[in-house]
């Protein structure tokens, strides 16, 4: 068996709906920008997003000040910075995956249930695939999307049924695979 019984895009991402420019934590424009410089080198680069990068630079080399502060990507006291608002959406989702994985009729029971796996999976299975860009093709769906929700957690999955009925009810229609951290650092995750 291998993982791709798990819906994903190319990137081996799950594909868990939601509106595919949305990007939460980062303005529409900006978003355009990093995109259009994180594409291929065979792609070209629009003027406007030259223009925007030269502003930037000249304002961070007049201003000394940061140059993510500069453009725009360093977080006010109000909100996340949008690389951890990207990994901790993608983390969730693939959370939600695993929880769609469990059989069940009440949600109090699938996330106690959920809770176990992540436990078991955090001692037995992640220490020796931590360091992998892929799970084990031969493993189950499960350890699949915990796979890909401790790599995208850094590590660090809830395991607690009240945080985990929180993520199911509030993620359940995830939006994260079209995170523009996902795709800068898709190479991660399609290497076998």
């Amino acid at each position: 068996m291998s993982a791709s019984h798990i819906p994903a895009n190319h990137w081996g991402q799950l594909a868990a709906g939601g509106e595919p420019e949305r990007q939460d934590g980062l303005p529409p424009d900006i978003a355009t920008h990093i995109k259009a410089l994180a594409a291929p080198d065979s792609e070209p680069v629009p003027a406007e997003t030259l223009l925007w990068v030269r502003a930037k630079i000249r304002e961070y080399v007049n201003g000394m000040r940061a140059l993510d502060e500069v453009m725009n990507l360093a977080p006010s006291a109000a909100q996340r910075d949008w690389r951890t608002v990207d990994r901790f959406e993608a983390r969730n989702a693939w959370l939600v995956r695993a929880f769609e994985l469990i059989d069940g009729t009440k949600e109090y029971s699938r996330c106690v249930e959920l809770g176990k796996h992540i436990d078991t999976f955090q001692e037995v299975f992640w220490p020796d695939w931590e360091d992998r860009a892929l799970p084990p093709e031969d493993t189950t769906p499960l350890r699949c999307a915990l796979f890909f929700a401790f790599k995208f957690g850094n590590g660090v999955v809830p395991h607690g049924w009240v945080q985990l009925k929180k993520i199911v009810q509030e993620h359940a229609t995830a939006s994260c695979t079209s995170s523009i951290l996902l795709h800068v650092h898709a190479d991660t995750y399609d290497q076998p």
